[in-house]
């Protein structure tokens, strides 16, 4: 990433800052459903749209587009994508 700042500027850390973010969700979100699992469901009782939101972002299958995390995640790789496609030759 700081190669890439001092090639193309600060621009592309707010871009790839909002990857990571959407790396981090999925991640917590993955954990939080197998710590559901081991207190056998427990957790998510309490809360089930809770549980059914993290559930949702961890199982999302990668072209399901009205998954949240998922647009998310498209929008941030465009942006990035947007940002660098002009430094790039073509070869």
């Amino acid at each position: 990433m700081l190669e890439a700042e001092a090639l193309w500027g600060s621009d592309i850390r707010t871009k790839a800052d909002e990857l990571r973010q959407c790396s981090r969700e999925l991640q917590v979100a993955m954990e939080a459903v197998v710590e559901d699992k081991v207190h056998r469901g427990e957790n998510f009782k309490t809360d089930r749209e809770f549980g059914k939101a993290m559930r949702g972002t961890a199982h999302a299958s990668r072209g399901d587009e009205n998954n949240p995390l998922n647009r998310k995640i498209k929008a941030a790789v465009n942006a990035i994508e947007d940002t660098v496609r002009p430094h790039l030759r073509r070869g």
